[in-house]
């Protein structure tokens, strides 16, 4: 199994797994983890939750790897973080404002539609 390091902000270092689902082309918006239709800090702590805390898994796995680099790790919590505090936006497509389409083929799915119904 593929792991990654996260070093927090206390200095703190983990060690997390990967994971990953099936494909999809389902409409989301990239970045709502939560899958409520809206990019907001709570879905950088429903990924925290679930990947550091036991917490329910995405029901939108695409939305979630918000780097789109086809798993849902640490990196997707920076890029979001950027995204909802420093209105950095290098979420990509369909990004957190516009509905849409996965672009990329990756293992991920998309079970009920990412806040776009």
């Amino acid at each position: 199994m593929r792991s990654c390091t996260l070093a927090l902000s206390v200095g703190l270092f983990l060690s997390l797994p990967l994971h990953g689902g099936w494909a999809s082309g389902d409409e989301y918006f990239r970045g709502d983890a939560e899958d409520n239709g809206t990019v907001i800090a709570g879905d950088i702590d429903f990924l925290v939750s679930f990947l550091y805390l036991g917490g329910s898994a995405p029901e939108c796995e695409d939305a979630a790897d918000v780097n789109d680099d086809g798993d849902i790790d640490n990196a997707d919590i920076v890029v979001l973080a950027n995204y909802v505090y420093n209105a950095v936006n290098n979420i990509p497509a369909p990004g957190p404002t516009d509905c849409g389409t996965d672009p990329t083929s990756d293992p991920l799915d998309c079970q009920f539609g990412g806040g776009c119904n």
